[in-house]
């Protein structure tokens, strides 16, 4: 039998809803570790089970239904406080979480429970037994918060369709669904499809490109009948066009952006369970959660910092006896800090663990073949830390479950190169170590310097341009076959862009100018032949064409109509940096 007309529709609204309220039970689980005495917060937790319990039965899902019922068992045991709130509790609790989390997955996928829950279901009757004996089900024994709430829609719609309705009944979608039983949704909010979303953006985009076409074909009239009324005329109706095109972008770019705070709180989760697996207490916090971000750039942003993240619990933080004979707290801390500045959003993870020795670096880069033993020595200390994201580099000797296999800190770099993004080291040896990454807001339209080599056209992010200067003002100094220049009494390492990306030559360029570049803490020039200007550029995907040509990070429609050349500088540095290794 088919689902009845709108049933899909409420099955997906359970879904989007459940998941919602199992990322608040996950945190409220972390925050009652803290405060195991915090009646608000075991309530909330106890609220969140009986939505998702009273849903899941509305919609059909039996062991999504038995197992937060169960559940509810336990945490109504605990607000009795016959049940102390212990960290074997917790750990069942939220391998509860776990597990529902993987039903509703399921479900998602293939609209289907697959896993299994009997070896949670007897993890919570086990605790519940070595308490106070058999416990009664709540079927023979409705727990007080039950029967206080048994008029409320959600419960109403769980159990009187669980008990008196028939499977096809369960899903029928007469009753009230999800988007009803929801308690305190505003009004004002709307949920909307992603793609709808990425739509409008991609539109936004279109309407990018053809203004910054007519703005240049406005320049051109301009200068050929200055003064001339209808022009002027024109000039001005399209200021106002571009205003209100930078409007509707703003706007359409606000209404992607999320919080990273949400992509945060199950890094609190993921750090309490790698700390008991290994037998470290450390301490987890996290600030700036309410910076926002592209949804997109979100989604790329998970990885790396997982990997970050683990790396900093298995290598960074030492354990308790270690810490001990160094003078410092038995605990280990790992901040995670989120900011904005200007058009560029910034996360720092931090540790006060026992640091990265670059001395070591050079060492395994040289044992694992990653670099020869005179280029490893050549290399600053700044740059030994940065071979830690080459492919297949590990410090460790051994590999065990969380690190040694030498791809974490690989898929950290390439995932945030995707984007445009960056990511730099600073460590102290026996105080810690932070990485900063660094990331565009938006990956759809971002503003961009547009400079030129012989006949070919790139631009350059703005976020990475600290300033220009004249070629011919500086002196060139050459060492051990690098270029560099001295600019305010420091030495600027130079890279000609058309050698990098091998343009063709043509004629000689008029004049050079130096594009000063900052990645992270690094800071070069890349010597370019002219300056077009500033310009609002969308940016593209340019396929495997230009796939095999390092640092670059997608194409634009210029204003011109001619293609151009979006840059990705932190991959280009890179590239520049390894071609004058192998030199």
């Amino acid at each position: 039998m088919s689902a009845p007309h709108g049933f899909e529709d409420i099955l997906d609204e359970f879904i989007i809803e459940s998941l919602e309220l199992l990322e608040q039970a996950d945190q409220g689980l972390i925050e009652l570790e803290k405060r195991p005495q915090d009646e608000a917060v075991l309530n909330q937790i106890f609220r969140a089970f009986h939505t998702i319990k009273g849903t899941a039965s509305f919609v059909g899902l039996e062991r999504t239904t038995q197992l937060t019922h169960r559940a509810e068992d336990l945490l109504n045991r605990l607000r009795k406080g016959e049940v102390p709130v212990t960290a074997t509790v917790l750990d069942v609790l939220f391998a509860v979480v776990d597990r529902t989390r993987q039903l509703i997955e399921s479900v998602r996928s293939q609209r289907l429970e697959e896993p299994t829950i009997d070896d949670v279901v007897l993890m919570i009757e086990v605790l519940l037994d070595a308490e106070v004996g058999v416990v009664r089900s709540s079927e023979e024994a409705p727990s007080e918060a039950e029967s206080a709430s048994s008029h409320s829609p959600a419960a109403s719609a769980g159990r009187t369709e669980e008990a008196d309705a028939p499977q096809e009944a369960k899903s029928s979608s007469g009753g009230r669904g999800p988007a009803e039983v929801r308690s305190g949704l505003s009004e004002q909010t709307i949920r909307v499809d992603v793609e709808r979303l990425d739509h409008l953006m991609n539109l936004v985009g279109e309407l990018v490109l053809s203004r910054n076409q007519l703005l240049e074909l406005t320049r051109a009239l301009r200068a050929e009948l200055r003064g001339h009324a209808a022009v002027e005329r024109v000039v001005d109706m399209l200021t106002q066009l571009d205003w209100i095109t930078n409007e509707i972008q703003r706007a359409v770019t606000r209404t992607r952006m999320v919080p990273v705070g949400r992509i945060f709180t199950r890094f609190e989760r993921m750090v309490r369970d790698l700390a008991r697996e290994l037998g470290k207490p450390i301490r987890f916090e996290a600030s700036g959660g309410d910076t926002e971000v592209d949804k997109s750039v979100a989604e790329v942003l998970v990885d790396p910092l997982v990997h970050l993240i683990r790396n900093a619990v298995d290598h960074g933080i030492e354990p308790s006896e270690e810490r001990i004979r160094r003078g410092k707290a038995p605990e280990g801390k790992i901040w995670l800090r989120a900011y904005q500045e200007g058009n560029t959003i910034v996360l720092e993870v931090t540790d006060d663990g026992r640091g990265i020795d670059p001395a070591l670096v050079r060492r395994r880069a040289v044992e694992r073949g990653l670099l020869s033993a005179e280029a490893a020595e050549s290399l600053s200390d700044a740059e030994a830390l940065q071979l830690i994201f080459l492919p297949g580099f590990s410090t460790r000797t051994e590999a065990n479950n969380l690190s040694g296999r030498g791809v974490g800190m690989d898929v950290v770099r390439t995932n945030l190169a995707k984007i445009g993004g960056s990511v730099f080291v600073h460590t102290e040896l026996g105080m810690g170590t932070t990485f900063t990454l660094r990331l565009p807001l938006t990956l759809a339209i971002i503003p961009g310097l547009t400079v030129g080599v012989y006949e070919e056209y790139f631009i350059i992010p703005l976020a990475s341009v600290l300033e220009i200067v004249r070629l011919a003002d500086h002196r060139v100094e050459v060492s051990n076959g690098r270029r560099a220049m001295v600019l305010r009494d420091q030495i600027l390492p130079l890279f000609w862009l058309h050698e990098l990306l091998q343009v063709p030559e043509g004629a000689p360029p008029a004049e050079e100018y130096v594009v000063v570049i900052a990645v992270g803490e690094q800071r070069f020039g890349v010597v370019v032949h002219t300056l077009v200007g500033q310009e609002e550029v969308v940016v593209k995907s340019i396929g495997a064409v230009f796939g095999q040509l390092p640092g670059i990070a997608g194409g634009t429609i210029r204003g011109n109509g001619q293609i151009g050349i979006i840059l990705d500088m932190p991959e280009l540095y890179r590239y520049a940096q390894t071609t004058a290794w192998a030199a």
